[in-house]
């Protein structure tokens, strides 16, 4: 497939993804004559070994590991600053409406405000803390939170505003004496201009960084009739802060992308959304990456601009980032088939028939995304045990013990009883999308996914 690659001021050159491809897979690559067995820690960047552990969402198998270390952060920092200067923000009050341990999302962001000086002024957490039995995750938040009472500068530690409580942080905002910064979740920014509309609150002043979920054009019309201001950015936990949003972009979706740290292969500029392929050049990146999709797509073009993040070079712009295979709702991403399989196999374990349960995926009230669990009329599975019995399996996929708390409390994942939907040719699919989501999803089946073994191709060759 054509594609173009990015880097700093360089001329976009012409690539080509599957000209070479390999049998590969992460447990090993296979070529003829060539057979390397391998694991995720061996595309751990061997200049930095330690550094702050993070986890991928594993939402095309189990979650990998990956480290950020300081010199990376930093340089993040500088990231940062620059989309915050772009937006006249550098020094507004800000605050995060993410989850705590053992999401990762609010505490990678945490420590990229302290590196910068300026840590926010309120965590806004959409997970409780960990309870002791909870292992790892309880231990990490508890000695989050003796390190910052240490060291104030780190910033403050979570407190927990469900969804149901947007009133709490949209009053935040709007009782700041001047514009404020909130990051948080696509779907969390459509709550808190839901809380604000209702609560009669003019949040005109301040600005929403959301990410995590893609801001479509539904949610920002729902969120532009509240009166907020809403910008996208674009992060991936194998690479870090990818891109930021452009100040005077045709609205909050397109973004500048930091095309220092990596090299990016996508769609010809201009054209349709395409699978987006990133190859690592920093020396502090936490994995060394070559032509890896993440399972992300989006749309590239170039052009000037004179925010502070095109004077500095960033000419290379990036919009509608979605994810085809993942479900991603309140900063929690799943792989779509990997939560399938886990409803097919909890309906079945409470005597279901598996032709009486469907997965609709679509929208809410403003856009926001959210998953139905349907049961047919008939079915013998009763939605409230099925409801306690994903919420008991769901802690076995990665990033599934928050899914399970946030996405049945937020509402974002509910199970109900109606009539199935049939297809063309009144065939029942287990999985009810949207078409251009499933269209999305089969291209990028059918683009064969290379996961980081292709350094050591390049090494071996």
């Amino acid at each position: 497939m054509p594609g173009r690659a990015a880097r700093g001021h360089s001329p976009p050159r012409s690539g080509r993804r599957g000209g070479d491809r390999h049998s590969v897979a992460l447990h090993g690559l296979r070529r003829p004559g060539l057979e390397l067995a391998l694991t995720t820690a061996d595309f751990d960047n061997p200049r930095f070994p330690g550094g702050i552990a993070e986890t991928t969402s594993g939402s095309t198998g189990r979650g990998i590991p990956v480290r950020y270390n300081w010199p990376f952060l930093a340089a993040e920092t500088a990231e940062e600053l620059l989309l915050l200067a772009s937006h006249g923000l550098q020094d507004a009050p800000l605050a995060f409406w993410m989850p705590g341990p053992p999401g990762i999302a609010g505490l990678h962001n945490l420590l990229a405000h302290a590196k910068l000086g300026r840590p926010p002024e309120r965590w806004f957490s959409t997970s409780p803390a960990p309870r002791r039995d909870e292992g790892l995750a309880f231990w990490v938040d508890r000695g989050w939170r003796a390190a910052r009472r240490l060291f104030p500068r780190l910033g403050p530690a979570p407190e927990w505003v469900p969804a149901e409580r947007a009133d709490e942080v949209a009053g935040w905002l709007a009782c700041s004496p001047r514009p404020a910064v909130l990051k948080c979740f696509a779907s969390s920014a459509l709550r808190v201009a839901g809380a604000a509309t209702a609560a009669g609150l003019d949040l005109s002043r301040h600005v929403i960084f959301a990410g995590g979920e893609p801001l479509t054009e539904e949610r920002r019309h729902f969120l532009a009739r509240a009166g907020l201001r809403v910008y996208a950015r674009y992060a991936a936990t194998e690479t870090g802060f990818i891109a930021g949003a452009c100040p005077f972009g045709e609205d909050g979706g397109e973004m500048h992308l930091y095309a220092d740290p990596f090299a990016l292969i996508g769609p010809e500029p201009g054209g349709p959304a395409a699978p987006l392929a990133f190859t690592t050049l920093s020396l502090a990146a936490p994995k060394v990456l070559l032509n890896v999709e993440l399972g992300d797509h989006g749309r590239l073009r170039r052009r000037s601009c004179d925010c502070a993040l095109g004077r500095a070079g960033l000419s290379w712009h990036v919009r509608d980032v979605h994810s085809p295979t993942k479900l991603a709702l309140e900063w929690v991403k799943l792989g779509e088939l990997d939560f399938a399989r886990l409803v097919e196999e909890a309906a079945r374990d409470l005597g279901g028939n598996p032709d009486e349960l469907q997965i609709w995926i679509g929208t809410g009230a403003g856009g926001a995304s959210r998953i139905t669990l349907v049961l047919a009329p008939g079915a013998a599975v009763d939605p409230a045990a099925l409801e306690r019995r994903l919420r008991e399996r769901l802690p076995s996929l990665s990033g599934g013990a928050l899914a399970a708390k946030l996405w049945f409390d937020s509402g974002a994942l509910a199970v109900e009883r109606r009539p199935l939907r049939l297809g063309p040719g009144q065939k029942m699919r287990r999985i009810d999308a949207p078409l251009d989501r499933r269209e999305g999803a089969s291209a990028h089946a059918r683009s064969g996914i290379i996961h980081s073994v292709a350094w050591y191709h390049s090494q071996a060759t």
